[in-house]
This record gives structure tokens, C-alpha cells and sequence, in this order.
């Protein structure tokens, strides 16, 4: 059970469909807000009605209504009606979005017409948790990540071929047998949960191109009756957007207590020969600086990417980077690397991985500058890949 200001908490998850594979995803921006994510080292997710396009809730609402009809006595029709004289006003949802590819011409286009970037994010093993970045320590625990892909939403299976498209009939049916068992076995609030998530999820199929993936965060309620609304009110500010104030919430990444030292460092895909010289090389280091190392070091099993050492949270966090950034940088220069490849990421930060400049005519200028901050001011960044989209430029008109 999560605790929030000592009030037991009730973090529906009914999941409506299954999770992204894990791995890299992609956020596309403008250079602007790229500079804003890396100073705060947090990460926007907008109310799903104030979205860039306002006729994606239309959408998912539309097909919720149509399934919310067909049950008759139950829960969901209470709902059915918010849904037939509305337009998802009554959703409350954030997301944050992300694309399967970093370098996709109808993204370029949409969100970095000038310049921009496309920011590969890890939601993976490495990845554990997220925290409401305005909410004071004592007030939350470490939230799972719940990363989901679109769907893609055609009238006609004829006109539409590709595997990542689906037909309104075929998602009413996938999505029947959920809401049967949550109508007979949930009360109104629960339903409404499910539905709020699934809704946003829906979009039309001329976007496919797009691969999208959403994380989701709900803001749902106390278990008190459903009557009191989740504290995550609390923490929700607005943006000037074309006349409109549009509500967002900020999260960061790992948790939100900072421990007076590292207490875990975690290797990912090393070869057990490698390891074994790791932590005979790494712990002397550390313990010069630091008389008595408490950091565990872990094995995590089943890892089949890229070799990874993964250091946890604590207010010495960076004088272990340097002592492992040393060991890897000396390995680096050897004709029998025991280290070849691996990337050294730290917890508590933004788990991005890779930078990809958009087509823009300073994109050079723009990657070195990329490259001499993370170098110089963000020393967690240090392995994060930068380069270039290769898409040809073409000056905007």
C-alpha cells in the first residue's frame, strides 16, 4: 500500500493493455526544451485534453462511448452518459510521449521545425521508478512506470495494411471482455480509472507512422468514498499555450530520496571475467576517497543488451562515477579490453541515452554544444550518445 501525508492510497492499475517491450524510446522537441529537460534534469507529462491535437481524446472517446452503451445497469452506465454529452472533458490524465524511432521525417517536421532533437529515454530494467519531482520526500513513494503503445484506429481493414493498425471492430472486442469483468466486478470509480487510461491510448490510423508510446499518470482517487481527490492536484502547474494556461505535472526519475551515500551499484551483461576485475579494481579506488564503502555491488541476471553498470542514489554518487569512469577510461586505451562498450548511467537522473540533432543548417554547432554540456556540466551524461539525424536538410520555406 502506497502512503501519502499518512492517508492509505488507492493506485488503480487495470491495466488495458500490455505494457511496451522494454527499451529505448524517443522524445521529440524543439532545442529550447531540450535545454530546459537537461537543466531541471526532469521531464514535462501535459493533461491529456491539452494535448497537441485535440481530436486524439475525440477519438478513443467516441469508440468508449459506443462499448460503455452496451451494458445496461451497471457501472459503466453512469459513464456512458458523461461520455455522450462530453468530449473526455471529465478525463484526468497526464502523458508524456515517445516514438519506436529516433529519426522519422513526419516528427522532424511536427514538433522541430526550426531544430530540434529526438531524446531516447530507457524504460527498461534499468529504469525502476519515477517520483512527482514537486512533492516533498515524506509525501510519496517511487511510482512504477507504466509506458503503453498506441493504437491505431482504421474504420475499414481494407484501406489500412499495416501490422501496428487495428479496426474499430477488432479494438471493441479486445476491450469487451475487460469492461464485462470490471462492470460486474468493479463500482463506478474503477471503471472510470480503466476508461480514463484507455482513452488516451487511441488515436487514428493516418498517424501510424508515428510508433507512439505514452506513459501514463493517472490522478486517481482516496479510497474514502471516492470523494477526495488524489494529492496529485497538488503538484500541477500550467504553461501559457495560445491564449490557454495547459496544466502539467513534473516528474523525475529514480526516487525522491537522496541517501547519504550510494548504497547499490548494479552491472548489467558483464561477462563474469570482467566483473570479477571490476570489483577488484573498483572497490581499492573508492576506498582511498572513501574509507568504508557500504555500496553493495549486484549481478542482475537475464540481460542481453549492452554491457551496463548502473550506480544507485547518494549524495557521493559523483565520486563513484569518477572512481568507475576512471577504471573504464583506462580500459578503453588497452589492446585486451575487459571492458569494451560498457556505459556507466546513474540513478536519480533522467534515464536518457541518446541525442539525435533534426536536419537543421548549424546541426554540427548544435552537437558539439550538446557534447560540451553534457561533458562539462552534467557528468551523469557522460555516455549519453549525440549525433545527427541523416536526413537531408531542406531550408524552410
Amino acid at each position: 500500500m502506497t502512503y501519502i501525508s499518512g492517508i492509505p492510497v488507492k493506485r488503480l492499475d487495470d491495466k488495458c493493455k500490455e505494457p511496451a517491450t522494454p527499451g529505448i524510446y524517443y522524445h521529440y522537441t524543439s532545442l529550447e526544451t531540450l535545454w530546459a529537460i537537461l537543466d531541471s534534469d526532469t521531464l514535462r507529462a501535459t493533461q491529456a485534453r491539452f494535448s497537441n491535437d485535440s481530436e486524439e481524446i475525440k477519438k478513443g472517446v467516441h469508440l468508449l462511448k459506443e462499448l460503455c452503451s452496451q451494458h445496461k445497469g451497471g457501472p459503466l452506465e453512469k459513464y456512458t452518459n458523461q461520455l455522450e454529452y462530453g468530449s473526455g472533458e471529465d478525463i484526468d490524465c497526464y502523458i508524456a510521449c515517445f516514438c519506436g524511432a529516433n529519426d522519422v521525417l513526419s516528427q522532424w517536421r511536427g514538433y522541430c521545425r526550426n531544430d530540434g532533437v529526438s531524446i531516447g529515454f530507457a524504460f527498461d530494467e534499468t529504469q525502476r521508478c519515477f517520483y512527482f519531482s514537486d512533492a516533498p520526500d515524506n509525501e510519496q513513494e517511487p511510482q512504477k512506470i507504466h509506458l503503453y503503445p498506441v493504437w491505431y484506429v482504421a474504420e475499414d481493414s481494407q484501406v489500412y495494411k499495416e501490422k501496428k493498425i487495428i479496426t474499430e471492430n477488432n479494438l471493441i472486442e479486445e476491450l469487451m471482455e475487460k469492461l464485462e469483468t470490471l462492470d460486474k466486478l468493479s463500482d463506478e470509480q474503477t471503471c472510470k480509472v480503466f476508461i480514463d487510461a484507455t482513452i488516451p491510448l487511441i488515436k487514428h490510423a493516418g498517424f501510424c507512422e508515428e510508433d507512439e508510446y505514452r506513459l501514463i499518470i493517472q490522478n486517481t482517487l482516496l479510497e474514502h468514498g471516492g470523494k477526495v481527490t488524489f494529492p496529485l492536484n497538488k503538484y500541477v502547474q500550467y504553461s501559457p499555450m495560445e491564449g490557454l494556461k495547459r496544466p502539467y505535472i513534473t516528474i523525475g526519475f529514480g526516487k525522491n530520496r537522496m541517501d547519504s551515500h550510494v548504497k547499490e551499484v548494479r552491472l548489467y551483461g558483464l561477462k563474469r571475467s570482467s566483473e570479477k576485475e571490476l570489483r577488484r579494481l573498483m572497490l581499492p579506488a573508492h576506498i582511498r576517497k572513501k574509507r568504508n564503502p557500504e555500496y553493495r555491488i549486484i549481478h542482475e541476471k537475464g540481460w542481453a543488451g549492452t554491457p551496463q553498470i548502473v550506480i544507485g542514489q547518494g549524495k557521493d554518487q559523483e565520486d563513484v562515477f569518477e572512481a568507475l569512469d576512471r577504471i573504464l577510461t583506462a580500459d578503453a586505451g588497452q589492446d585486451n579490453r575487459l571492458f569494451p562498450d560498457v556505459k556507466l548511467w546513474c540513478e536519480g537522473h533522467l534515464p536518457i541515452r541518446t541525442i539525435m540533432v533534426s536536419p537543421c543548417q548549424n546541426q554540427k554547432e548544435v552537437i558539439e554544444s550538446i557534447r560540451h554540456y553534457c561533458l562539462h556540466k552534467k557528468y551523469w551524461m557522460k555516455y549519453v550518445e549525440i549525433g545527427g539525424s541523416s536526413t537531408p536538410y531542406r531550408r524552410p520555406k
